[in-house]
């Protein structure tokens, strides 16, 4: 177990809900697709939903302790289905999620080729994902002159600019302790591991 607020038994049950509505789903996207065609307004809400039953698969896995190898597993169903539906105006934070994920996962440029390329046509210009594409594709044009969301990501700047390893990561202990949750506080989500629901 890497999580201590939820017991064994809590994440054995959310990920076997999470399965279900998986399946579900990508049952209904394909008869949907099938009915109405890729372009239908429903099929992108479907793959948004799928991404985020994916990502809340792998957060619970994680959670539970389940070997990192096992939870990369789910990772090209989330790329896949992100990369349909992505744009400028669609989910920063699920954009970031995934971004640093690929980095986690040691993901190639190369799968990562569709969602880098929608990234570019849709000229998105934020620091931050620039910074974390340039890990993947060192020829990454860096064109983002600001954060999109400085508060709480523009303290990162601190943290990329630092002068070497060691005050870099002392800046992002800092970070992490004391301002990434702090900066989150309009989330849908914030504070929701107080909660007893089944989240």
């Amino acid at each position: 177990m890497r999580d201590k607020l939820k017991d064994r038994e809590y994440f054995n049950g959310y990920i076997d809900y999470q399965n279900q509505r998986i399946d579900k789903f990508e049952g209904l996207l394909e008869q949907l697709i099938n009915e109405k065609g890729t372009e239908f307004k429903g099929v992108r809400t479907g793959k948004l939903s799928l991404v985020n039953f994916y990502l809340d698969k792998m957060n619970a896995l994680y959670s539970l302790g389940a070997p990192v190898k096992e939870i990369k597993q789910l990772f090209p169903k989330v790329i896949q289905y992100f990369t349909d539906i992505w744009n400028k105006e669609g989910s920063y934070s699920n954009l970031l999620k995934i971004m640093s994920l690929a980095i986690l996962f040691n993901i190639s440029k190369g799968q990562l080729k569709g969602l880098l390329d929608l990234i570019k046509k849709e000229q998105l210009n934020d620091k931050l994902i620039d910074f974390l594409v340039q890990y993947i594709d060192l020829d990454w044009e860096n064109n983002g002159s600001e954060y999109l969301f400085s508060n709480p990501y523009g303290y990162v700047q601190n943290i990329i600019e630092a002068e070497n390893q060691n005050t870099a990561l002392e800046l992002l202990k800092v970070y992490l302790e004391k301002e990434w949750y702090k900066g989150h506080n309009d989330t849908g989500w914030y504070e929701s591991h107080k909660g007893n629901k089944d989240i």
